[in-house]
Protein backbone atom coordinates (compact mmCIF):
# COMPACT_ATOMS: atom_id res chain seq x y z
CA UNK A 1 0.00 0.00 0.00
CA UNK A 2 1.56 2.80 -1.29
CA UNK A 3 1.39 6.15 0.88
CA UNK A 4 1.61 9.69 -0.23
CA UNK A 5 4.12 12.17 0.18
CA UNK A 6 2.58 14.34 2.57
CA UNK A 7 1.41 10.77 4.64
CA UNK A 8 4.76 9.94 4.85
CA UNK A 9 5.79 13.82 5.55
CA UNK A 10 3.71 14.20 8.62
CA UNK A 11 4.15 10.45 10.02
CA UNK A 12 8.17 11.29 9.80
CA UNK A 13 7.82 15.03 11.39
CA UNK A 14 5.33 13.84 14.39
CA UNK A 15 8.07 11.50 15.27
CA UNK A 16 10.52 13.65 14.97
CA UNK A 17 9.11 15.70 17.29
CA UNK A 18 8.60 12.92 20.03
CA UNK A 19 11.64 11.50 19.83
CA UNK A 20 13.23 15.16 20.66
CA UNK A 21 10.77 15.32 23.45
CA UNK A 22 12.28 12.36 25.21
CA UNK A 23 15.88 12.09 24.24
CA UNK A 24 17.36 14.34 26.69
CA UNK A 25 16.10 12.00 29.27
CA UNK A 26 16.74 8.74 27.48
CA UNK A 27 20.29 10.17 26.38
CA UNK A 28 21.20 11.14 29.83
CA UNK A 29 20.35 8.03 31.13
CA UNK A 30 21.88 5.79 28.93
CA UNK A 31 25.12 7.51 28.97
CA UNK A 32 25.55 6.85 33.03
CA UNK A 33 24.60 3.46 32.55
CA UNK A 34 27.62 3.02 30.42
CA UNK A 35 30.08 5.28 32.26
CA UNK A 36 29.06 3.56 35.63
CA UNK A 37 29.60 0.23 34.02
CA UNK A 38 32.91 0.79 32.17
CA UNK A 39 34.17 2.34 35.56
CA UNK A 40 34.82 5.43 33.98
CA UNK A 41 32.42 7.48 36.06
CA UNK A 42 29.69 6.28 38.77
CA UNK A 43 25.98 6.54 38.19
CA UNK A 44 25.25 9.50 40.03
CA UNK A 45 28.17 11.65 39.28
CA UNK A 46 27.27 11.10 35.31
CA UNK A 47 23.49 12.08 35.69
CA UNK A 48 24.25 14.76 37.89
CA UNK A 49 27.42 16.35 34.98
CA UNK A 50 24.85 15.73 32.27
CA UNK A 51 21.73 17.57 33.84
CA UNK A 52 23.73 20.24 34.83
CA UNK A 53 24.96 20.25 31.02
CA UNK A 54 21.42 20.32 29.98
CA UNK A 55 20.48 22.87 32.30
CA UNK A 56 23.44 25.62 31.81
CA UNK A 57 24.12 25.01 28.62
CA UNK A 58 21.08 23.46 26.67
CA UNK A 59 21.98 24.98 23.07
CA UNK A 60 25.67 22.49 23.51
CA UNK A 61 23.51 19.57 24.93
CA UNK A 62 21.32 19.14 22.25
CA UNK A 63 24.26 19.09 19.74
CA UNK A 64 26.25 16.82 21.78
CA UNK A 65 26.68 13.13 19.80
CA UNK A 66 24.87 11.30 23.25
CA UNK A 67 21.17 12.98 22.57
CA UNK A 68 21.81 12.89 18.85
CA UNK A 69 22.56 9.35 18.81
CA UNK A 70 19.15 8.76 21.26
CA UNK A 71 17.00 11.23 18.97
CA UNK A 72 17.92 9.47 16.08
CA UNK A 73 17.02 5.83 17.32
CA UNK A 74 13.69 7.15 19.10
CA UNK A 75 13.24 9.64 15.72
CA UNK A 76 13.91 6.38 13.80
CA UNK A 77 12.12 4.08 15.80
CA UNK A 78 8.53 6.03 15.47
CA UNK A 79 9.05 6.54 11.97
CA UNK A 80 8.36 3.26 11.81
CA UNK A 81 5.05 2.96 14.30
CA UNK A 82 4.05 5.68 12.67
CA UNK A 83 4.95 4.58 8.87
CA UNK A 84 2.97 1.20 9.84
CA UNK A 85 0.50 2.95 11.84
CA UNK A 86 -0.39 4.51 8.21
CA UNK A 87 0.51 1.52 6.19
CA UNK A 88 -2.45 -0.44 8.05
CA UNK A 89 -5.03 2.50 8.08
CA UNK A 90 -5.22 2.27 4.17
CA UNK A 91 -5.12 -1.31 3.87
CA UNK A 92 -8.51 -1.48 6.26
CA UNK A 93 -5.98 -4.07 8.20
CA UNK A 94 -7.28 -6.52 10.81
CA UNK A 95 -5.92 -5.65 14.67
CA UNK A 96 -4.35 -9.26 14.11
CA UNK A 97 -2.53 -7.77 11.02
CA UNK A 98 -2.01 -4.41 12.29
CA UNK A 99 -0.05 -6.37 15.48
CA UNK A 100 2.57 -8.65 13.41
CA UNK A 101 3.38 -5.21 11.15
CA UNK A 102 4.08 -3.69 14.04
CA UNK A 103 6.10 -6.17 15.64
CA UNK A 104 8.31 -7.04 12.62
CA UNK A 105 8.80 -3.81 11.48
CA UNK A 106 9.24 -1.73 14.55
CA UNK A 107 11.32 -4.10 16.02
CA UNK A 108 13.43 -4.99 13.62
CA UNK A 109 14.48 -0.90 13.66
CA UNK A 110 14.31 -0.07 16.91
CA UNK A 111 16.68 -3.49 17.91
CA UNK A 112 19.18 -2.45 14.81
CA UNK A 113 19.56 0.93 15.72
CA UNK A 114 19.70 0.40 19.28
CA UNK A 115 22.59 -1.84 18.89
CA UNK A 116 24.07 0.71 16.73
CA UNK A 117 24.05 3.08 19.61
CA UNK A 118 25.43 1.32 21.86
CA UNK A 119 28.36 0.37 19.80
CA UNK A 120 29.16 3.79 19.78
CA UNK A 121 28.33 4.58 23.51
CA UNK A 122 30.72 1.65 24.31
CA UNK A 123 33.33 3.57 22.41
CA UNK A 124 32.12 6.54 23.48
CA UNK A 125 32.71 6.26 26.93
CA UNK A 126 33.89 2.86 27.77
CA UNK A 127 37.89 2.24 29.11
CA UNK A 128 41.29 2.61 27.11
CA UNK A 129 41.21 3.37 23.28
CA UNK A 130 38.28 2.67 20.97
CA UNK A 131 38.27 -0.81 19.84
CA UNK A 132 35.79 -2.51 18.05
CA UNK A 133 32.98 -3.68 19.64
CA UNK A 134 33.32 -7.74 20.00
CA UNK A 135 30.41 -9.98 18.08
CA UNK A 136 29.52 -11.42 22.00
CA UNK A 137 28.88 -7.90 23.21
CA UNK A 138 26.71 -7.07 20.39
CA UNK A 139 24.69 -10.71 20.34
CA UNK A 140 23.95 -9.92 23.80
CA UNK A 141 22.51 -6.64 23.37
CA UNK A 142 20.68 -7.86 20.25
CA UNK A 143 19.10 -10.39 23.42
CA UNK A 144 18.64 -8.00 25.35
CA UNK A 145 16.29 -5.92 23.61
CA UNK A 146 14.68 -9.03 22.10
CA UNK A 147 13.25 -9.61 25.46
CA UNK A 148 11.61 -6.36 26.05
CA UNK A 149 9.98 -6.83 22.79
CA UNK A 150 8.85 -10.21 23.93
CA UNK A 151 7.89 -8.58 27.01
CA UNK A 152 5.89 -5.95 25.02
CA UNK A 153 4.31 -7.85 22.26
CA UNK A 154 3.89 -11.12 23.94
CA UNK A 155 3.93 -11.07 27.69
CA UNK A 156 2.03 -7.68 28.07
CA UNK A 157 -1.50 -8.93 26.55
CA UNK A 158 -1.89 -12.20 28.71
CA UNK A 159 -0.44 -10.36 32.05
CA UNK A 160 -3.80 -7.51 30.99
CA UNK A 161 -6.19 -10.68 30.55
CA UNK A 162 -5.07 -11.88 34.54
CA UNK A 163 -6.17 -8.80 35.93
CA UNK A 164 -9.55 -9.94 36.26
CA UNK A 165 -12.18 -7.33 37.20
CA UNK A 166 -9.92 -4.54 36.06
CA UNK A 167 -11.50 -2.13 33.78
CA UNK A 168 -9.88 -3.35 30.09
CA UNK A 169 -8.37 -0.24 28.90
CA UNK A 170 -6.94 0.38 31.76
CA UNK A 171 -5.82 -3.39 32.46
CA UNK A 172 -3.62 -3.19 29.24
CA UNK A 173 -2.25 -0.09 30.03
CA UNK A 174 -0.93 -0.83 33.45
CA UNK A 175 0.47 -4.26 31.56
CA UNK A 176 2.08 -2.47 28.45
CA UNK A 177 3.68 -0.55 30.84
CA UNK A 178 4.69 -3.04 33.67
CA UNK A 179 5.94 -5.51 31.70
CA UNK A 180 8.45 -3.98 29.99
CA UNK A 181 10.08 -2.24 32.66
CA UNK A 182 10.25 -5.25 34.98
CA UNK A 183 12.07 -7.28 32.10
CA UNK A 184 14.97 -4.74 32.63
CA UNK A 185 15.44 -6.77 36.08
CA UNK A 186 15.83 -9.81 33.77
CA UNK A 187 17.97 -8.14 31.03
CA UNK A 188 20.17 -6.00 32.69
CA UNK A 189 22.75 -8.65 33.53
CA UNK A 190 23.28 -9.42 29.75
CA UNK A 191 23.70 -5.81 29.52
CA UNK A 192 26.73 -5.49 32.39
CA UNK A 193 27.80 -8.22 30.31
CA UNK A 194 27.96 -7.31 27.26
CA UNK A 195 29.51 -3.93 28.09
CA UNK A 196 32.18 -5.80 30.39
CA UNK A 197 33.27 -8.03 27.63
CA UNK A 198 34.19 -4.72 25.60
CA UNK A 199 35.38 -3.41 29.06
CA UNK A 200 37.46 -5.53 30.25
CA UNK A 201 38.81 -8.42 27.27
CA UNK A 202 41.17 -9.62 29.17
CA UNK A 203 39.43 -10.91 32.43
CA UNK A 204 40.59 -14.26 33.59
CA UNK A 205 37.66 -15.80 35.18
CA UNK A 206 34.12 -15.79 34.60
CA UNK A 207 33.99 -15.67 38.39
CA UNK A 208 35.22 -12.02 38.48
CA UNK A 209 32.78 -11.24 35.57
CA UNK A 210 29.62 -12.75 37.38
CA UNK A 211 31.56 -9.91 40.67
CA UNK A 212 31.24 -7.26 38.11
CA UNK A 213 27.30 -8.22 37.39
CA UNK A 214 26.40 -8.63 40.92
CA UNK A 215 28.07 -5.32 41.99
CA UNK A 216 26.64 -3.05 39.33
CA UNK A 217 22.96 -4.87 39.15
CA UNK A 218 20.77 -2.95 41.52
CA UNK A 219 21.74 0.54 39.93
CA UNK A 220 21.96 -0.59 35.86
CA UNK A 221 18.33 -2.57 36.51
CA UNK A 222 17.39 0.38 38.35
CA UNK A 223 18.65 2.88 35.67
CA UNK A 224 16.98 0.74 32.84
CA UNK A 225 14.04 0.12 34.19
CA UNK A 226 13.75 4.74 34.12
CA UNK A 227 14.95 4.50 30.97
CA UNK A 228 12.32 2.65 29.78
CA UNK A 229 9.43 4.91 31.03
CA UNK A 230 10.11 8.08 28.73
CA UNK A 231 10.79 5.85 25.66
CA UNK A 232 7.83 3.66 25.96
CA UNK A 233 5.19 5.50 28.56
CA UNK A 234 5.78 8.92 27.74
CA UNK A 235 6.46 8.95 24.02
CA UNK A 236 3.56 7.23 22.72
CA UNK A 237 1.24 9.69 24.41
CA UNK A 238 3.38 12.83 22.98
CA UNK A 239 3.26 10.88 19.70
CA UNK A 240 -0.55 10.53 19.11
CA UNK A 241 -1.01 13.94 19.16
CA UNK A 242 1.84 15.31 17.50
CA UNK A 243 0.57 12.70 14.56
CA UNK A 244 -3.08 13.57 14.85
CA UNK A 245 -2.28 17.24 14.11
CA UNK A 246 0.84 16.77 11.38
CA UNK A 247 -2.02 15.03 9.30
CA UNK A 248 -4.37 17.60 10.03
CA UNK A 249 -1.90 20.37 8.45
CA UNK A 250 -0.42 17.87 5.68
CA UNK A 251 -3.06 15.64 4.74
CA UNK A 252 -6.30 17.79 5.07
CA UNK A 253 -7.98 14.57 6.85
CA UNK A 254 -10.66 16.67 8.98
CA UNK A 255 -11.97 12.63 9.95
CA UNK A 256 -8.62 11.55 10.83
CA UNK A 257 -9.09 10.61 14.93
CA UNK A 258 -6.17 9.16 17.28
CA UNK A 259 -6.54 7.07 20.02
CA UNK A 260 -4.72 6.94 22.63
CA UNK A 261 -2.12 4.86 22.55
CA UNK A 262 -1.30 1.62 24.49
CA UNK A 263 2.61 1.31 24.93
CA UNK A 264 3.51 -1.91 23.16
CA UNK A 265 6.97 -2.19 21.03
CA UNK A 266 10.33 -2.43 21.21
CA UNK A 267 13.71 -1.29 23.29
CA UNK A 268 17.28 -0.67 24.47
CA UNK A 269 18.90 0.47 25.95
CA UNK A 270 16.82 -0.76 24.88
CA UNK A 271 12.34 -1.13 23.52
CA UNK A 272 7.82 -0.94 24.28
CA UNK A 273 5.64 1.33 21.96
CA UNK A 274 2.60 2.09 21.16
CA UNK A 275 -0.52 1.78 18.59
CA UNK A 276 0.41 5.49 18.28
CA UNK A 277 -2.75 6.70 16.33
CA UNK A 278 -5.61 4.56 14.63
CA UNK A 279 -9.00 5.28 13.00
Amino acid sequence: MVLTTNEVISDVLAAAGTAFCVAPAISILDQAIVQNASGTKSLGASLKDSVASMVRRPATFVRSPAFLLLWGVYGGTYVAVNLATSVCDKANATDHERHMVKFLGVSTVNIGLNVSKDKVFAKMFGQGTPRPVPMKSIGTFALRDSMTVFASFNLAPVVAESLAGAEVAGARTVAQLFCPVAMQWLSAPLHLLGLNWYNQPTVASSGERRSFIQKEYFTTALARSARIFPAFGVAPLINAPFRKFAKSIFCDTADFETRLPVPVAAATGTTALATSARR
